[in-house]
């Protein structure tokens, strides 16, 4: 499939999803938010795609935010449709059972930050650069965004961030626990691709599982009785699996093992 804002490049079972609009420093609209979600949907349904990863096309950003030039309700007294795209989008990138890692390369403002809270995995240029200007903007970001923050940052990092909405570096947004690791620029593809490799070579199902807990137990409060019925049946469907077996025959044959995702 053909997109306006997004190209795809593929490189061993590693689908990278470019955002791509060179001329607004690669900002956010509806239609690539709509791309972006139907992208990472369609690569979450590919079986010859492992791992899924987004950045930025070009050197310099990986995502000017949301182009204000389109943000068409700001003063309108009530929360604007952006808003509703942003987390209908995003929530269904947290629901995508493959690794998903941000790749980023430079710029990331606003609802691009955001994005990256979405993210398993988040790998970063040492010139990156990375704010949350709803507070120099007048506006007041989401609380469902907000609280992806706090769970990442803490509550005192995501006052500073949000309130003061000043720019951090690379190595701030490490501190903070923002991103997961920070590289030079020439390295960054290198090094995101190699750890997206160590996550190709573990099983797939039991990947998809873990992940699957670490949200559930992540979101709200803690699991309702459904969920933790949910999670159970998903243990015993990784344990009964032929990939588990797989597992401790390698294991005990001491070679590298084979996971189909079975």
């Amino acid at each position: 499939m053909t997109y306006q804002y997004l190209q795809i490049q593929r490189e061993d079972g590693i689908a990278i999803l470019l955002l791509h609009r060179p001329d607004k420093r690669n900002a956010m609209s509806p239609t690539m938010l709509g791309e972006l979600r139907d992208a990472a949907l369609a690569e979450d349904r590919n079986p010859q795609t492992r791992v899924v990863v987004i950045t930025g096309s070009g050197d310099t950003s990986f995502c000017a935010g949301f182009d204000i030039s389109e943000l068409k309700s700001a003063g309108g007294g009530t929360p604007g449709e952006e808003t509703g795209l942003i987390e209908e989008a995003y929530g269904k990138l947290r629901q995508i059972g493959k690794p998903l890692i941000a790749m980023i390369n430079g710029v990331t403002m606003g609802a691009a930050c955001d994005l990256l809270t979405n993210c398993d995995f988040r790998f970063a240029a040492e010139e990156a650069r990375l704010a949350i200007p709803p507070a120099r903007l007048g506006i007041l970001y989401t609380w469902e965004g907000t609280r992806r923050f706090i769970q990442l940052v803490g509550p005192a990092n995501a006052k500073d961030l949000f309130m003061s909405g000043r720019t951090i570096t690379a190595a701030e947004a490490l501190a903070m626990g923002l991103v997961h690791r920070v590289v030079p620029r020439a390295r960054l593809r290198e090094v995101t691709l190699a750890y997206a490799r160590q996550l190709i070579e573990a099983a797939p199902l039991s990947a998809a599982g873990a992940k699957r807990i670490v949200d559930v137990l992540m979101a709200g409060q803690g699991p309702g009785a459904e969920e933790i019925r949910a999670l159970r049946e998903l243990q015993t469907k990784v344990w009964s699996s032929k990939d588990a077996q797989e597992g401790s025959r390698a294991f005990l044959e001491k070679r590298k093992p084979v996971f189909r995702g079975e």
